[in-house]
């Protein structure tokens, strides 16, 4: 998935296109990291990156499975990883 592909949906359309099997999860994940790799450098926004374990294959479940997401430190935190 390229960028522009990727950019031109919101988690709902994202979770759309890995429900109909048009992209799979990893195609979604490698897309929004490859994004953060090639700007964080310039805005620092993303301090910690957590991917799924490479054996979660589909066990994640629910409408946004497989949809990346940021969990900022002004409105969320998870247990055991950095804030900022």
């Amino acid at each position: 998935m390229r960028h522009d592909e990727y950019a031109a949906h919101d988690a709902t359309g994202l979770a759309l296109l890995i429900a109909a099997g048009e992209v799979t999860r990893e195609d979604v994940l490698r897309a929004a990291n490859s994004r953060i790799d090639a700007v964080n450098g310039a805005v620092n926004a993303v301090v910690h990156r957590i991917d799924p374990p490479a054996d979660a294959g589909d066990s994640i479940d629910g409408p946004l499975a497989g949809v990346p997401f940021v969990l900022t430190d002004m409105d969320g935190r998870l247990g055991g990883h950095p804030a900022s």
